[in-house]
């Protein structure tokens, strides 16, 4: 449940701090902010369901980032 709740944690940390860099640019930030929302939610389900079978999925990057906490 640690290393599950460490890897989301630094995953949606890392999608707010993009968010809001998106947010900056006018009429493109808010179609990039849907496809980061989509994206949230996708990353999130799939997250679900991996640890509801007892299997750690490694997102590619966030992985390695919340190894080190």
């Amino acid at each position: 449940v640690k290393w599950h709740a460490k890897q989301g944690l630094v995953a949606g940390i890392a999608i707010f701090v993009i968010s809001l860099v998106v947010q900056v640019i006018p009429v493109l930030g808010q179609i990039l902010g849907c496809v980061l929302t989509l994206g949230w939610i996708a990353l999130a389900v799939l997250g679900i369901t991996k640890s509801l079978k007892g299997e750690r999925w490694r997102i590619p990057v966030v992985a390695d980032l919340a190894d080190k906490f």
